[in-house]
């Protein structure tokens, strides 16, 4: 007969929730959870950015295969004729 594999009980979750509201399990004991997320928060580990533009990298994509396909065609002229 096989044994059954006993599992460890669930370690409970100490971290803080993050922006959208999950919890992310830590290894770490409460007390140098603490200190990482002090150390985290401190204004110099907060780096502001502009808020990402979608448009703006639709119409990079666009436009570089738009000038690859015109190169490539161009490139197909000469070499044909």
């Amino acid at each position: 007969m096989m044994k059954k594999s006993v599992k460890p009980p669930a370690q409970q979750c100490t971290a803080p929730p993050t922006k959208k509201g999950h919890r992310m399990s830590s290894r770490l004991n409460p007390q140098d959870q603490q200190r990482v997320d002090k150390y985290l928060e401190s204004p110099i580990h907060q780096v502001p950015r502009r808020p990402f533009k979608v448009w703006i990298l639709l119409a990079l994509v666009a436009g570089s295969v738009v000038v690859l396909g015109l190169l490539s065609r161009m490139l197909g002229q000469l070499v044909v004729a």
